[in-house]
């Protein structure tokens, strides 16, 4: 590969440096320079790789760049949840390339589509609401006290709400889809709403808990707790970071360690990468054959009052295993009712989309039929 592109760095520290070294060692990079800030002048330089984090200060280093038609790479995952859209239309009004590889923790779904149908994907990231729920889980014991443990031991619990996932997972959408989710097409839950007794209520269903999002054909974007089978990569997914991709084929994984210097450089690099073989920018997307219906459909783990079964009977529901406990308690695994609807119909219940495929265990207890 003849060595063309010429790149500016903006940003300081360490990961900046390395992405640095990295790009130097990249065939079909002539040279890579590093600043601080975005000069005036862009001449000489063919891609910007932003890194000085942030909303703003990344938005205008980007803007900035695509504005003299600069080919930009951004790292910044909130910078794409919150400006994603915007960044999509000035790289077509420009015919800029830009790419967000990195901001969705150094994955690249496309790679795997070749024009499968794919209709869902499901993500975990080692990432600190990751992190608290299997110690949740492992130790059964509450919120609070988890995270005051995790914070006295030095651990980073920076994402306990989960809007650093679901920024990262906004990325990942637009990569897939050339889609940016607005406030209306997604819905974060955090791990305060969570009842332990749920989780050992779940495990009857061969299912367990993992803090990820879920990405629906159409753009829609949940995030939060995910119910998966106990055998799922999804739940081996400890320190590492790991995308499951649906179709009506099977599944598909992309695994990788939950490094951040790992991500950066995974994702600059393959960003660059895409931009030297001429492959399309996000949102010129074409490769993807897109499946399903827009929205949020798909199976879900609920616990209820069982008073509440006719509702959801009535609302199409339509129910894959359920168990009766003797309060009146409700379970199941129903699909073919949309998520927010069904948490409009039971604002008060537990509800957690099923990400990935599902078997329940054959000894199941007392089952309702009917």
């Amino acid at each position: 590969m003849t060595k063309t592109m010429r790149v500016m760095v903006v940003g300081q520290g360490e990961a900046a440096q390395a992405v640095v070294a990295a790009l130097g060692r990249l065939p079909g990079v002539q040279n890579v320079r590093q600043t601080s800030h975005l000069p005036e002048s862009l001449a000489g330089v063919d891609v910007v790789v932003e890194m000085v984090g942030g909303v703003e200060p990344a938005f205008k280093v980007a803007m900035g760049a695509m504005g003299k038609g600069v080919a930009c790479v951004v790292t910044s995952p909130m910078l794409v949840a919150a400006h994603g859209q915007a960044l999509a239309q000035a790289s077509r009004g420009m015919h800029a390339f830009w790419g967000c590889t990195a901001a969705g923790a150094g994955m690249q779904p496309v790679e795997l589509l070749a024009g499968r149908a794919v209709e869902r994907m499901a993500v975990v990231f080692g990432e600190g609401a990751s992190t608290l729920l299997v110690r949740m889980g492992y130790r059964n014991e509450n919120y609070l006290k988890m995270e005051a443990d995790l914070l006295r031991a030095d651990v980073d619990v920076s994402d306990a709400a989960g809007k650093l996932t679901q920024a990262r997972a906004a990325a990942l959408m637009g990569d897939w889809q050339g889609l940016w989710p607005k406030v209306g097409s997604q819905l974060r839950v955090g791990l305060d709403a969570l009842d332990m007794q749920d989780m050992r209520r779940m495990r009857e269903f061969g299912l367990t808990l993992v803090y990820g999002a879920q990405l629906f054909d159409g753009g829609f974007v949940y995030t939060g707790p995910m119910a998966v089978d106990t055998a799922s990569p999804l739940a081996q997914a400890q320190g590492r970071d790991v995308l499951l991709l649906e179709d009506e084929g099977g599944e598909s994984v992309i695994s990788q360690p939950a490094d951040a210097q790992g991500r950066l450089l995974r994702g600059v690099v393959g960003d660059m990468v895409r931009l030297m073989r001429g492959r399309a920018a996000p949102e010129f997307a074409t490769h993807a054959v897109f499946g399903g219906a827009a929205g949020a459909d798909g199976a879900c783990y609920l616990r209820l009052p069982y008073g509440k079964r006719e509702a959801l009977m009535a609302a199409g529901a339509v129910v894959k295993e359920e168990k009766v406990e003797g309060n009146g308690t409700w379970q199941a695994v129903v699909e073919g009712v949309d998520m927010r609807r069904l948490r409009m119909l039971a604002p008060d219940g537990c509800i957690w989309p099923v990400a990935g495929s599902w078997e329940m265990p054959m000894a199941g207890g007392l089952r309702l039929v009917g």
